[in-house]
């Protein structure tokens, strides 16, 4: 009997406000319409559900940490729509491809969301995660060759977590949240675990740092610089090996979605010569003889 295909699921941290704004549709319209038979997807939307009071007064204080730490946090989105006041879950009528969740639909709570949607994942039966935010642009045929079968945890390297004066540091990497996978172990190791973290990636690092330390975990690291799993300004196009890149930092207009998509079967454009000529004689009547100034700088 041969193997059967591994069951897939692209777990989105979706919200309201991604619905309202048009950031689930551009998905739909772009490369969720690409996706093999055996991969599904979902938008993972919290319902307003509290959390534990004594739980959320920590998470509220590692997001301030986090926000205090540099202007660029600061005047990050998630920051200023932190409540998520500015969409209500009140009166929203959920889409057939979403999943609605108990737990707080507020940009500081992903981590929340993030293990409520591996809970989901596993009552249903799939054996890996492709866990994403609603910014990331993925290539299906990629995903699907890529190499997440041979690890627990898989995608692109970061640094250590936090600030060595916060109690969210650890020594060890984490992988970056842009797009990330699981497999069900490493999913049920973190459904099993208290939320500590408010920012899915960083917990997501410090919920399995042990088991990869006991190599229950398997964990691959790439590397930002040749990681497949990219960040801005790198993106999938036909004549690379990139996966997946996350299109924002710290801001996103859905249009970057269309962009992507539509960038990545074109020709990549031939950067300007930095080079001035005398065009009428360039080049020679026989084509071989290089002008002088095709090859200085003036």
């Amino acid at each position: 009997m041969e193997p059967r295909e591994p069951k897939i699921l692209i777990a989105f941290l979706g919200w309201v406000g991604g619905e309202k704004r048009g950031d689930h549709q551009a998905l739909r319209d772009t490369w969720l319409k690409e996706l093999p038979l055996n991969m599904d997807y979902k938008f993972f939307i919290g319902d307003g559900t509290p959390v534990d009071p004594e739980e959320d007064k920590n998470i509220n204080a590692g997001f301030d940490v986090w926000a205090s730490k540099s202007v660029g946090n600061t005047g990050h989105r998630g920051t200023q729509t932190r409540l998520g006041n500015s969409y209500s879950f009140a009166g929203y009528e959920p889409k057939e491809d979403d999943v609605i969740v108990h737990c707080p639909d507020g940009y500081h709570y992903m981590s929340y969301k993030r293990k409520e949607s591996l809970r989901w994942a596993l009552e249903h039966g799939y054996d890996y995660i492709f866990c994403a935010s609603v910014d990331v642009y993925a290539r299906p045929e990629r995903l699907a060759s890529s190499e997440f079968q041979r690890y627990d945890y898989h995608g692109m390297y970061c640094g250590n977590l936090g600030w060595t004066d916060t109690d969210c540091y650890i020594p060890e990497s984490y992988i970056f949240g842009g797009g990330y996978w699981l497999s069900a172990n490493a999913a049920t190791r973190i459904v099993g675990s208290k939320v500590t973290y408010w920012c899915e990636d960083w917990w997501i690092g410090m919920a399995l740092s042990q088991a990869v330390k006991s190599g229950e975990v398997v964990r691959n690291d790439s590397p930002i610089s040749v990681s497949k799993y990219a960040i801005e300004p790198r993106r999938p196009h036909f004549d690379n090996d990139i996966i997946s890149v996350e299109l924002s930092a710290g801001d996103y207009e859905n249009r970057k979605m269309y962009e992507c998509h539509a960038q990545f079967s074109q020709p990549t454009p031939k950067a300007p010569s930095p080079f001035r000529y005398n065009k009428p004689y360039k080049y020679a009547k026989d084509g071989l003889s290089v002008n002088w100034w095709d090859r200085h700088r003036r």
